[in-house]
């Protein structure tokens, strides 16, 4: 009986292999071969992610990488980086990758993918900034946009950070979106912030859970900052502690 389990084994082992062989596991980012016990990435995407986070010297309030340039906040003084919110650490600056990644996470139905990224980069995060907050809460999309959408990207994202820190409770159903904004992409900052006002809004009932609390807002990219101070007001408005911002990348 071992014997026939052994060559049963043995059969499915080389089977696998020649699978592998003839229908190679891709990336998901560039298509180029990856280790099967990787569910997404190549290793090289890895490390052009591994190589973006270690070349960020990032201002500690706007999270802007200083090595590129004058940050927000000295740019023009505070008038350029007057938010609510505490600080912004951002894991990532903007390039073709992550441009291709969150393109998967948002637009390409890949749920499972903003949770893995979660997860994945929730170990370049300072350990220091999950020990001063104590929920998570992500931005929320509206609701027709998540119905096409299918899901909140950065929801599975939180959802992932909070798989790799136990420790750390995503809230969810805790805001929701007052109206359906236009998209950012072509907005300068005055546009934006003008386009951001009021549109979130704490859902009834949730505020006791979130009254007193150090919230850790959290969204998939950062540029003017105008959509996590909106959603950041909506939450200080109803008695948190405070928030700061954690966002996969800053553009």
């Amino acid at each position: 009986m071992e014997e026939r389990h052994m060559a049963e084994r043995f059969v499915k082992g080389l089977f696998e292999r020649v699978i592998d062989y003839l229908f190679p596991a891709l990336c998901i980012v560039c298509d180029s071969p990856r280790q099967p016990r990787d569910r997404f990435l190549c290793e090289k995407c890895h490390g052009l992610l591994a190589v973006n986070h270690s070349r960020r010297q990032a201002c500690p309030r706007c999270a802007m990488n200083r090595s590129l340039g004058h940050c927000a906040c000295t740019h023009g003084g505070d008038r350029g980086w007057d938010h609510p919110f505490e600080s912004a650490y951002a894991i990532l600056d903007f390039d073709e990758t992550v441009q291709a990644v969150m393109h998967q996470m948002k637009y390409r139905g890949k749920k499972r993918f903003a949770f893995y990224c979660g997860a994945l980069l929730a170990g370049m995060v300072p350990p220091e900034l999950f020990a001063s907050v104590d929920v998570m809460v992500a931005v929320p999309l509206h609701p027709a946009r998540r119905k096409k959408r299918g899901y909140n990207q950065s929801l599975f994202f939180a959802r992932g950070i909070g798989f790799s820190r136990p420790g750390l409770p995503v809230l969810e159903g805790v805001m929701a979106r007052a109206r359906d904004t236009v998209s950012q992409t072509k907005l300068d900052r005055v546009q934006r912030l003008k386009n951001m006002k009021g549109a979130f809004t704490v859902v009834p009932g949730a505020a006791e859970s979130i009254r007193g609390k150090r919230i850790l807002l959290v969204d998939d990219v950062i540029t003017t900052g105008a959509t996590a101070a909106a959603a950041a007001q909506a939450l200080l408005k109803t008695g948190c502690a405070s928030v700061r911002v954690l966002s996969m990348a800053r553009d």
